[in-house]
């Protein structure tokens, strides 16, 4: 076991300031990522039945996040979507619902990265945070996962009509108001697309 003393960080960073940011930003991460994996094997921050972590858990760790941007002048990414079935039975859309939601997150879920938290929002609409990460790296990456998604197939289904939002910050936003940011451009975009669509907000 490595033990590193406070006091010996704080001379270092009299001396080395550089080395000191650099150490204190990577054990920062470090133990940040070591918390959230014992915290997430908690049943009570997943989702039961997707498996992904619950809203809950995203709001604690998007507030780390936006500390994190904020202290070191970085940006982070959030990618919100929802799943619409369009399945014309509508006495079984409550069954096959939840199996193809299983099979859609999973999609999504194989598509993410270790450092992205993926979270379920409500029924149907799901948040992905995605740490250091540009808008149009995120974007990039929800195009796969769209193509992910589309490649699955659902017979019983027909059309799933998926709509996303992807949106940066440097952290100046409160998880409130940035989560209320997103769900606003999402809803909007919603209402007037009929098609399946991404965008940046």
């Amino acid at each position: 076991m490595l033990v590193i003393r406070w006091d010996s960080i704080s001379q270092l960073g009299r001396y080395h300031p550089r080395i000191s940011t650099k150490l204190f930003r990577n054990l920062s991460s470090v133990t940040g990522k070591r918390l959230a994996k014992q915290s997430v094997n908690d049943k009570n921050m997943r989702d039961e039945l997707t498996g992904a972590v619950n809203r809950y858990f995203l709001c604690e760790q998007l507030l780390l996040e936006i500390d994190r941007a904020k202290r070191y002048e970085e940006v982070f990414s959030l990618i919100i979507m929802d799943i619409d079935f369009l399945n014309s039975d509508l006495q079984q859309q409550q069954n096959i619902d939840e199996v193809s939601i299983k099979a859609i997150t999973q999609g999504i879920s194989d598509q993410t990265r270790s450092v992205d938290i993926f979270a379920r929002w409500d029924e149907s609409r799901f948040v992905i945070l995605m740490p250091r990460t540009s808008s149009e790296l995120a974007l990039g990456i929800t195009e796969r996962m769209k193509s992910g998604i589309e490649d699955i197939d659902y017979p019983e289904l027909g059309r799933i009509h998926i709509s996303a939002v992807v949106t940066q910050s440097k952290g100046e936003e409160n998880v409130e108001v940035l989560l209320n940011k997103i769900e606003v451009q999402l809803d909007k975009k919603m209402l007037n697309e009929k098609s399946l669509y991404i965008t940046v907000a």
